[in-house]
């Protein structure tokens, strides 16, 4: 799907749709924990496949994390809203990209983009 180059999004939105990426990721990291410790109680020859279903799982959520690294790194700086257009494409991880570009699409302004320059983080 063709994203515009320029999307300004309020910081509070791009926090928040963040924030549901994160979570959507520790619910995988619980759903490891647990497979794993059953691994270790009982580990034969029939564990072996769930330990390699869950060892994918890990993989997922090492792309998951870099995606949100990846996005994290390319998004402009502003104040009250940043420019997201240019970050959207660098995501990897087809999935992250679509709910984030969806999520921030909604929640686009027509405002100007943010100055360009240094960031102050807080």
């Amino acid at each position: 799907m063709m994203r515009p180059q320029h999307i300004v999004v309020p910081t509070e939105d791009v926090v928040s749709a963040l924030a549901a990426e994160l979570a959507i990721a520790r619910e995988g990291c619980a759903r490891l924990d647990g497979a794993l410790v059953k691994v270790l109680e009982d580990a034969d020859a029939r564990q072996r496949g769930v330990l390699m279903g869950e060892l994918q799982t890990v993989d997922r959520l090492n792309q998951q994390l870099e995606a949100l690294h990846t996005f994290l790194r390319e998004i402009g700086c502003g104040a009250a809203v940043m420019e997201v257009g240019s970050a959207l494409p660098a995501i990897t991880l087809a999935e992250v990209a679509d709910r984030l570009g969806t999520t921030l699409g909604l929640a686009a302004t027509d405002g100007p983009p943010p100055p360009e320059g240094d960031c102050e983080y807080f």
